[in-house]
């Protein structure tokens, strides 16, 4: 009889342990699904990220060389401005040549997929060193984006102040033979010059701080793929 019990306790211990076995095989097995859709989730939110700084970068590099030959417009307005006396009998030069080729560039950050994983309370998925560098990034572009729209809104403010004194286009007072005073003109031609001056501000911020940007983006490029 004892042998029989000793037997049976035995043979029960046994299925136990292979039962606890079981049970530790199908959670390390579990664990490491769950550690690999973690791994899988968390490298296809760096993809699109890296994407989309790729993408920004590319987009700072256009605005950069546009602003190349528009500069270089507006300089050579500034240069026959300041090679002229203004007096009434040049006033018409200045006008005239206040009228350059330029435009109105505008910087959109390429940022979603970091706000998608900050919005759906993913950023765990990143270490701390990635995620803080790309919310300083983050912050950094907001701001480059909030000061170019700045500088085109005064650019765009002085532009239409010297079209409702001069016209549009420029020679639409002269066309109808009514001619306008030297005051209107000056004033006019104030609103030109300062608008030209808007737009060069605009050109070397977005120089400058497009560069830092873009040297930031391949910082956090290098970051991502460690």
């Amino acid at each position: 009889m004892e042998n029989k019990t000793g037997k049976y306790f035995k043979y029960a211990f046994g299925e136990i342990v292979l039962v606890v076995i079981g049970i530790l095989i199908a959670l390390q097995i579990n664990n490491w699904n769950e550690r690999r859709k973690i791994k899988f989730k968390s490298q296809s939110y760096i993809d699109k990220i890296i994407n989309d700084l790729t993408v920004d970068t590319l987009n700072i590099n256009k605005l950069i060389i546009k602003t190349t030959d528009y500069k270089q417009n507006i300089d050579n307005y500034f240069d026959y401005f300041d090679s002229n006396d203004i007096s009434q009998s040049s006033i018409d030069e200045l006008i005239d040549s206040s009228d350059v080729l330029a435009m109105y560039l505008k910087y959109h950050p390429v940022n979603q997929a970091f706000k998608n994983m900050e919005f759906s309370e993913n950023g765990s998925l990143l270490n701390e060193v990635q995620r803080d560098f790309l919310i300083e990034l983050l912050s950094k572009q907001d701001e480059f984006e909030i000061i170019n729209r700045e500088f085109l809104d005064r650019a765009i403010d002085e532009r239409k102040a010297s079209e409702q004194l001069l016209g549009i286009p420029s020679n639409f007072y002269s066309k109808l033979k009514i001619e306008t005073n030297i005051e209107r003109k000056t004033q006019g031609l104030l609103h030109r010059h300062l608008h030209l001056k808007a737009l060069k501000n605009l050109y070397d911020y977005i120089e400058s701080r497009g560069q830092g940007i873009n040297a930031l983006s391949r910082e956090a490029i290098v970051l991502l793929n460690k």
